[in-house]
């Protein structure tokens, strides 16, 4: 390296880079009805349930504009800090600009001392015949063969379950 420049070191070319401001965080203008949303997020296999618990609590609904899922996370004080946007038709998947990653979207426990996946565990050791389609499901579709996929199919079946408890049919 002496040798190419001459026994100095280099000169430093580089010019500061201006970078545009971050652009403040808005959540978009929410719709009156959740309906798309609520039926994207069913035809996926997630519990009717688990939807509007998320709506109720702000921390889902479906955007004026596009009709988007717009999936909010919050600080601790409540306020949101992250949204992110996936689309009821298409792929289309963005964050909101000026989201902080660091207050992603999630399902926290409700109070009671549970996370809702202890929540969940609880359900499945209860009730045997969930638990035992599981794992008869588990055993035929091991997670390798779905990957990603996965735990929509589980999901699947605990919405079966429940609209079956409710008398109603469940069409796949």
């Amino acid at each position: 390296m002496e040798t190419l420049c001459g026994g100095c070191a280099s000169p430093f070319l580089s010019q500061p880079v201006n970078l545009p401001p971050p652009k403040p965080f808005e959540l978009p203008e929410p719709n009156r009805y959740a309906t798309r949303v609520m039926g994207y997020l069913q035809g996926r296999g997630i519990d009717g349930g688990i939807i509007s618990r998320c709506l109720r609590d702000g921390s889902l609904y479906e955007s004026f504009r596009y009709h988007n899922c717009v999936f909010v996370g919050r600080g601790r004080e409540g306020k949101a800090r992250f949204a992110c946007l996936r689309g009821t038709l298409g792929d289309f998947k963005m964050d909101v600009p000026g989201s902080d990653k660091r207050f992603n979207f999630c399902l926290d426990n409700d109070g009671a001392g549970k996370s809702g996946a202890e929540k969940l565990m609880e359900t499945l050791r209860s009730d045997r015949e969930l638990a035992g389609r599981i794992e008869t499901l588990r055993k035929a579709a091991p997670p390798e063969r779905y990957g990603k996929d996965y735990n929509q199919h589980l999901l699947g079946v605990i919405a079966e379950m429940k609209a079956r408890r409710r008398g109603k049919s469940f069409e796949r």
